[in-house]
């Protein structure tokens, strides 16, 4: 294998070690949000679950950092980040095992994505994301080999729908998300009744979680984001934000957003090059759903 194939597992394991280095040489200090979720965990488990449902989040998180807090506050977030790193790593053998990152030339953009300043900070950050992000990676990776090598296996299956449920456990936007690539999955391998069947599994149970739970959290929630509108709405903020962590508001930073749509362009104009027009389709679904999502 050449050495580039490897170069997502290498930046994603030199960033653990940077963010080992700086939790070891740094006192732990909480930013408002993690602090909320840091007070919130040290509740009972019932008080706990009742108080989130005043929280845009599942409770899954909240139970996990009341574990993991038995630990140390100081251990608190780097384990965390050795979480988010392994399910992330785990992610990467999944699509390295099939081929995935050298076929389809995913490498390049892997790689370049795990060295933003928004993956990085996913990683550091004592928030849902860090679990439920990775997760992600794993049921779109999951999903996609089993597709492309039309090889349809229960425990693949299995696997991508527990992966989905626990999603569901971490984060409602990445679980939309995941429901979205299952949908698209199950569509797929439409002449298969078990794929029918155990999506509509997936849909009873987000619905008894939405009767029992996640329902009057969304009513709680509903006025949630009206201080949102204070906020400059704008792609390009976003997406500099995301790759430097900073506003475009320097000339290095316009020298790094020139780059990134260099290669978008060089992403869509190499599209038609793949035999496989689905992953072509696919390739411009994901991104136009990530582009129109970011909006709101």
């Amino acid at each position: 294998m050449r050495f580039n194939s490897y170069l997502p597992f290498i930046i994603l394991l030199v960033f653990f070690f940077v963010n080992l280095f700086v939790s070891i040489n740094n006192p732990t200090h909480f930013e408002y949000d993690e602090s909320v979720v840091y007070e919130i965990s040290k509740l009972p488990v019932s008080d706990l679950i009742d108080t989130v449902q005043a929280e845009p989040h599942p409770f899954g998180f909240y139970i996990l950092v009341k574990v993991l807090a038995g630990f140390g506050k100081n251990n608190l977030r780097l384990l965390l980040t050795f979480l988010g790193t392994l399910l992330t790593f785990a992610s990467l053998v999944i699509a390295h095992k099939n081929n995935l990152l050298g076929k389809y030339k995913f490498t390049l953009g892997i790689s370049l994505f795990l060295g933003t300043s928004g993956f990085m900070g996913i990683l550091a950050t004592l928030k849902q994301d860090v679990v439920s992000f990775p997760l992600l990676l794993i049921v779109f990776f999951l999903a996609l080999s089993v597709i492309l090598n039309k090889r349809l296996s229960v425990p693949a299956l299995i696997c991508i729908h527990l992966s989905v449920t626990l999603v569901l456990a971490f984060g409602y936007i990445a679980y939309l998300e995941a429901m979205l690539l299952l949908l698209i999955f199950t569509l797929y391998f439409k002449e298969k009744p078990l794929t029918k069947l155990l999506f509509g599994f997936q849909i009873l149970i987000f619905s008894i979680y939405l009767i029992f739970y996640g329902g009057n959290q969304l009513i709680l929630n509903l006025q949630r984001f009206v201080w949102l509108g204070e906020f400059q709405n704008s792609f390009i903020k976003s997406t500099s934000n995301f790759l430097v962590g900073l506003d475009p508001s320097y000339v290095w930073t316009d020298i790094v957003l020139f780059i990134f749509f260099i290669f978008i362009f060089k992403a869509f104009s190499n599209l038609s090059k793949i035999e496989r027009k689905e992953v072509s389709f696919g390739v411009v679904g994901i991104f136009f759903n990530n582009f129109i999502g970011s909006i709101p």
